[in-house]
């Protein structure tokens, strides 16, 4: 689902700058970690992918344990972020 996402143009994942590689996710082994851009666009993009995902897999995500961390955003655009993502 990321990579359909990142195609369509609806996520953009870090760069690391170093070897200029791009990373959308990281899994270990019960957690997953994304990673975009800072817009907001960006949560409400992760936020349907979750939602997705429980439609899927028949799995219910626990938005309660979920964490939304919100790096080089402007303050509006958090506040937007955060309103998204607790709206079920």
């Amino acid at each position: 689902m990321m990579s359909k996402a990142i195609d369509l143009g609806l996520f953009e994942a870090v760069t690391i700058r170093r070897k200029n590689v791009k990373v959308s996710h990281l899994q270990f082994a019960d957690n997953t970690l994304l990673m975009g851009a800072a817009r907001v666009e960006i949560a409400w993009t992760i936020k349907r992918i979750l939602r997705n995902l429980e439609l899927l897999s028949g799995l219910k995500v626990n938005f309660e344990k979920c964490n939304l961390l919100v790096l080089m955003l402007k303050a509006e655009d958090c506040g937007k972020c955060l309103i998204y993502w607790t709206v079920e």
